[in-house]
């Protein structure tokens, strides 16, 4: 497995983890089993991708035979996988250099080595980007059965290489948009929430009323939103103020995650009760009433912008080597 795709990988599967790791400091039951199913996806997901990345072509010398898979195999049950292969029928290995069709038109290079019998039938062995990588297998491999090595002749590939070289760029284009996108879902999710609770630690506690309270609903698709909606008034320096936003993940947008936990809030917050809301000195008209991030709050949302970053950094990486 290369470099990236460890990456990729380990972040598909972090990220699953840490979904599902939050269920611990949640109460909502829904949001629980929202939870385990998403994370858990996340998790088959990575699973399934590393166990496909670990498969490999074995070759053992001693007893003169090759399958693809994993672990040791001795005595009759070798013969019986239905990949075993011995050694004696490879009569060549063959390189076969693809151009691979992606979205919208872009490409990128793959590289398949095979094995050809005896009898003219080809086993492939290995898929990988890196040509370098795949003619170092096939010498070592060469060397060793003592076979020629087939490779794509030389004005073909470089017919193919010059195709892939003018599409190349648009790799470069959509793994610079995924990059964009991860980096504006950090902003929105991670970043921005964190600078406001950093900056709520140093305002000021002052006592207020509240004026109204209710559960704002809303529909998107077929998807029911909720979002909370309190306004309350204050006073601070002998000037009446008025705000309308709670806390500072759940006031500015709309969501179906946690609800239970948003009529909580609403059903203990009626009309003209009195609470202690936080305002900034430099802006009275900037305040809220819970300035604390929720306890699943790094656990959710900490890993979610990394897998757009990392395709996309990956994408940048592919196009600009013609891959």
């Amino acid at each position: 497995m290369t470099v990236s795709y460890r990456w990729i990988t380990g972040v598909i599967l972090l990220f699953g983890v840490s979904v599902m790791g939050s269920v611990f400091f949640q109460k909502d039951f829904p949001m629980c089993i929202f939870m385990i199913l998403f994370g858990g996806m996340f998790l088959l997901v990575g699973l399934v991708t590393l166990s496909y990345g670990r498969r490999r072509a074995c070759f053992d010398f001693g007893s003169g035979c090759c399958w693809r898979g994993k672990g040791r195999f001795h005595g009759g049950d070798m013969e019986k996988r239905p990949d075993y292969l011995p050694l004696r029928e490879i009569a060549a290995l063959q390189i076969i250099r693809k151009i691979c069709r992606g979205y919208k038109g872009c490409s990128y290079c793959s590289y398949e080595l095979n094995l050809v019998k005896n009898d003219g039938s080809r086993i492939n062995i290995l898929n990988h980007g890196g040509r370098k990588a795949v003619e170092e297998d096939a010498r070592l491999l060469a060397e060793r059965l003592k076979v020629p090595v087939w490779e794509p002749e030389p004005d073909k590939e470089a017919g193919q290489r010059q195709g892939s070289h003018k599409k190349k760029w648009g790799a470069v284009i959509i793994g610079a948009l995924f990059i964009l996108l991860g980096i504006i879902v950090f902003y929105i999710l991670i970043l921005s929430p964190l600078l406001l609770y950093l900056e709520a630690r140093n305002w000021e506690k002052v006592p207020a009323t509240v004026i109204s309270s209710e559960l704002i609903r809303s529909q998107s698709g077929n998807k029911t939103l909720y979002r909370i909606a309190i306004s309350y008034r204050y006073q601070y320096n002998g000037k009446t103020c008025q705000s309308s936003r709670y806390d500072i993940t759940r006031s500015e947008h709309s969501s179906n995650v946690g609800v239970d936990a948003m009529r909580r809030i609403v059903r203990n917050h009626p009309p003209g009760i009195p609470l202690f809301c936080w305002v900034n000195p430099d802006n009275p008209e900037q305040a809220l009433v819970d300035r604390t991030l929720p306890n699943t709050f790094y656990l959710i949302w900490l890993w979610f912008p990394l897998p757009f970053l990392g395709l996309g950094l990956w994408a940048v990486i592919a196009g600009l080597r013609g891959r």
